[in-house]
């Protein structure tokens, strides 16, 4: 699946981070980052027919096995970004690849 298509199908919502998400320095901590990106991640899969519910129902499951990560700033306290996240395709029959932009609003 190239980008573009992608996007087409990509969920984007805003996301602030609040006190209880920052570090000493008001800056967002990683775990609070991944756990908003695991959070939408969870509402698109829902949305796509592919959420918790849907999944139990066929004995089936999705587990998150790897993460890379490239991080160029953490957001601020209070500072609202722009979470976006869509679905790249399946590796070897087994894994697939969702990814993740978290920019500027």
């Amino acid at each position: 699946m190239q980008k573009s298509a992608a996007l087409e199908i990509a969920l984007t919502e805003p996301v602030r981070g609040s006190a209880h998400q920052c570090d000493f320095r008001l800056r967002w901590k990683p775990a609070a980052m991944f756990l908003a990106m695991i959070d939408a991640a969870s509402r698109h899969a829902d949305a796509l027919g592919f959420g918790f519910e849907s999944m139990h129902a066929n004995q089936m499951a999705w587990v998150l096995s790897r993460l890379r990560v490239h991080i160029h700033a953490f957001p601020g306290m209070g500072e609202t970004v722009s979470l976006q996240t869509w679905p790249r395709g399946v590796q070897q029959r087994l894994f697939f690849t969702r990814e993740f932009l978290l920019s500027d609003s």
